[in-house]
C-alpha cells in the first residue's frame, strides 16, 4: 500500500467533516471495551494512518493531522508514517504537547469535535470535556466517520466462546458470581455492568478468539442479584455453553442488547460500574434517574490476585515454555555452522516459526500470546518489532538477535525475552548487554517492605545504564494475565 492511500483516506475523512459539521475528529486505538489489543475490524487508526502499533491517538483537523505514541513506537512510527503527512506527536518528550492539548489549541469557540463514541472511555471523556468545555467546544460523539470510509472493513468479530474448566481457575463462577454480589451490597448497587473483555472472562471462566493472541470473547455483562445477563455474539455460543452457564444464573443476550437493557433500568436504582472500561455510549444509555456508583472492578483486583491453583498452574506453564525457549537457544548455537546460515539464508521469521514449532510440542499449549518480536541487527531498536514479509531480514552475524515472544496455555500466560549472541560482539555492545543484566539481577533479588510501589523498583533496573548515561524508553515490566 502506498502512503498516498492514507493521505487520500485523510482528504476523504476531512469531507465527511465538513458534511458533519465537525472541525476536529479523533481516532483512538481501543475497541468498545477500552483494550489495549484489539481485533481486526477495529483496527481503525492504523487503517487511517499506516501506523500499527498497539498504542496511538489520531487526531484531524481542516488544516492538520498528528499521531501520538509513546517511546516504544518512535522508531517504528517514523517509518510508518514518512510521506502520510501525518505529524509525529512523540508524547512525554519536552515541548511536545498532549492531543488534548493540541485539540484545545486547533478548535474555536463554537467548534466540534467529533468521536466515535463506543471506542471512548469514561475517563477519556471527562478529561476532553474538562479540557474543552470552558471553550464552548462542542461535542458529537455518535459519528463513526471511519466506518463509512472502510468499505472492506473485516467481520465484527464472532469467534466460539468455550468454559475454561475450574482445574484450571480454580475457583467456580458461581463463587466469583458471589463474591461480586457482596461486594455490590457493600456498595449499595443495584447492579453492575462490566465492559472489560478480560474482566468478563476471569469472572465467567469463559475464553473465546476475537483478538489476536488475546483468548477473549466481545461480550459486556450486567450483574444483578437474581441474575447476570452477558451480552456476546449470539452464534459464538454453543448450545452446551449456554446451558452450562444457565446453571449458575447466567442468561446470554445479544452483544448490542446492553445498550437497550442500560435504557430500561428502572428509576431510583443504582448501578455500580467502571469508567476507565466502560464506553461514553454506555454512559449515555443509563436514564437519568439512575444512581451511578463509580469504583474501580472488583473484578481487575479479584483477577489480579492468583489462587493456589493458578499459581501451580502457571509454574507449570513457565517451564513447559523455558523448555520450548531453551531447544530455540540450543538451536541458535548449531545453526552457525550452517551453510544456511552463513549464506544468509534463515531469517527472523524462521526464528519465529521455529519457536511456535517447539512451543506446539508443549502439552496445554494454545496460541502465541502475542506477535513474536524476532528483531535481528538494528531492528532490534524498534521496542516493538513485528516481522513480517516486507521487513523480514536474514540472521545479522556479529550482532545481537533479540527475541521478545511468549504462550497461550491452558495453565496460564507467558512472555519471556531473550537477547542472543550471533558471532562475536564488540566491546561497547558487552557492556551494554551487561548493565541490562545487572539492572535485571538487582531487581530480580530485590528486597522491598508491603505496600512498595513498582515505580520505586524500577530505579534499580536502570541504575546500571543511567550510571553510562544510558536508559530505556518504556516500562520495565507488566502484568501478565492468566490466559488472557
Amino acid at each position: 500500500m502506498t502512503t498516498n492511500r492514507y493521505r487520500q483516506r485523510i482528504e476523504t475523512l476531512r469531507s465527511l467533516m465538513k458534511e458533519s459539521g465537525i472541525h476536529a475528529y479523533l481516532i483512538v486505538s481501543s475497541d468498545f471495551h477500552a483494550s489495549e489489543y484489539v481485533g481486526d475490524y477495529f483496527k481503525c487508526r492504523a487503517y487511517m494512518s499506516g501506523f500499527t502499533g498497539s498504542a496511538g491517538t489520531l487526531a484531524v483537523t481542516m488544516e492538520e493531522a498528528a499521531l501520538w505514541t509513546d517511546g516504544r513506537y518512535f522508531l517504528q512510527a517514523a517509518d510508518q508514517l514518512a510521506d502520510t503527512g501525518i505529524l509525529l506527536q512523540k508524547m512525554g518528550e519536552p515541548g511536545v504537547p498532549t492531543f488534548v492539548e493540541w485539540i484545545a489549541s486547533r478548535l474555536e469557540p463554537g467548534q466540534t469535535l467529533g468521536y466515535d463514541g463506543r471506542t471512548i472511555e469514561g475517563r477519556l471523556a471527562d478529561t476532553l470535556h474538562k479540557a474543552l468545555d470552558p471553550q464552548y467546544i462542542r461535542f458529537m460523539e455518535t459519528e463513526d466517520l471511519v466506518g463509512r470510509i472502510w468499505t472492506d472493513r473485516p467481520a465484527f468479530p464472532a469467534a466460539p466462546i468455550w468454559i475454561l474448566e475450574e482445574k484450571y481457575t480454580g475457583r467456580s463462577r458461581k463463587d466469583k458470581l458471589d463474591g461480586l454480589r457482596r461486594h455490590m451490597a457493600d456498595c449499595r448497587a443495584d447492579r453492575m455492568l462490566i465492559a472489560g473483555l478480560d474482566d468478563i472472562a476471569w469472572l465467567f471462566n469463559i475464553r473465546g478468539g476475537d483478538i489476536a493472541f488475546n483468548p477473549v470473547p466481545m461480550a459486556y455483562a450486567l450483574i444483578g442479584f437474581d441474575k447476570a445477563s452477558l451480552y456476546v455474539s449470539e452464534e459464538a455460543v454453543t448450545a452446551d455453553v449456554r446451558k452450562e452457564l444457565a446453571e449458575d444464573g447466567v442468561e446470554i443476550r445479544p452483544y448490542f442488547a446492553v445498550y437497550e437493557d442500560l435504557r430500561e433500568l428502572p428509576e431510583y436504582s443504582s448501578l455500580l460500574l467502571d469508567r476507565s472500561s466502560c464506553n461514553v455510549a454506555l454512559l449515555a444509555a443509563v436514564p437519568a434517574g439512575v444512581g451511578v456508583i463509580h469504583k474501580s472492578s472488583w473484578t481487575t483486583l479479584q483477577k489480579a490476585v492468583k489462587n493456589p491453583v493458578e499459581a501451580a498452574n502457571i509454574r507449570r506453564a513457565h517451564i513447559r515454555d523455558g523448555a520450548a525457549v531453551t531447544k530455540l537457544l540450543y538451536w541458535l548455537d548449531q545453526i552457525q555452522d550452517t551453510g544456511d546460515y552463513k549464506e544468509g539464508r534463515i531469517t527472523e521469521l524462521d526464528v519465529a516459526a521455529r519457536l511456535l514449532q517447539l512451543r506446539r510440542q508443549q502439552d496445554g499449549f494454545l496460541d502465541q500470546s502475542f506477535a513474536p518480536i524476532i528483531a535481528a541487527g538494528s531492528h532490534g531498536a524498534i521496542v516493538h518489532y513485528d516481522p513480517d514479509e516486507d521487513s523480514n531480514i536474514p540472521l545479522v552475524h556479529n550482532s545481537f538477535l533479540l527475541m521478545d515472544t511468549g504462550g497461550q496455555y491452558l495453565q496460564g500466560t507467558t512472555d519471556i525475552t531473550r537477547t542472543a549472541v550471533l558471532g562475536t560482539v564488540t566491546d561497547e555492545m558487552k557492556e551494554h548487554y551487561t548493565a541490562v543484566l545487572r539492572g535485571n539481577l538487582d531487581l530480580a533479588g530485590a528486597v522491598f517492605h508491603k505496600g512498595c510501589s513498582g515505580i520505586k523498583l524500577d530505579t534499580l533496573a536502570r541504575l546500571p545504564l543511567w550510571e553510562k548515561g544510558l536508559d530505556f524508553n518504556h516500562g520495565t515490566g507488566h502484568g501478565v494475565g492468566y490466559l488472557l
